[in-house]
């Protein structure tokens, strides 16, 4: 995970676990494209990868995009956060649907930066809990 993913990482551990959440790290060198965190809260699995970078869409590479499409093609809750440093914002995503150019995903919620944590977790916790 590069130096800005952990940041990332840190500062999401801390305002969901607050919450309840509980959150696993994930670091894998013999998957290729398994998201950055799984985690379960109120009964309900997810898992979420962490991005931050220039771009203001997820930079996702080919490997990230087949394991999160065949994921959510069998029934998993995929959410994508990006920390959108050109835009100063935080982008959530939840991934509903088949696709092939991460251009093409529209966030869910848009957060300016600095990050109002409690907003930040009303809207991942309302994406994470509805169907």
């Amino acid at each position: 995970m590069s130096q800005p993913e952990a940041l990332l990482w840190k500062q999401v551990k801390k305002a969901l676990s607050d919450q309840g959440y509980f959150l696993t790290r994930i670091e894998t060198l013999t998957v290729s494209g398994v998201p950055d965190i799984f985690g379960i809260y109120k009964g309900k699995s997810f898992w979420c990868e962490l991005k931050s970078n220039q771009v203001n869409y997820p930079a996702l590479n080919k490997y990230q995009i087949v394991w999160i499409n065949r994921a959510v093609k069998h029934g998993a809750t995929v959410l994508i956060l990006v920390k959108a440093l050109k835009e100063k914002a935080l982008k959530i995503y939840r991934v509903r649907s088949f696709f092939t150019d991460p251009r093409t995903l529209d966030p869910d919620f848009i957060i300016k930066i600095p990050v109002r944590w409690p907003l930040f977790v009303d809207h991942f916790t309302r994406l994470l809990l509805t169907d």
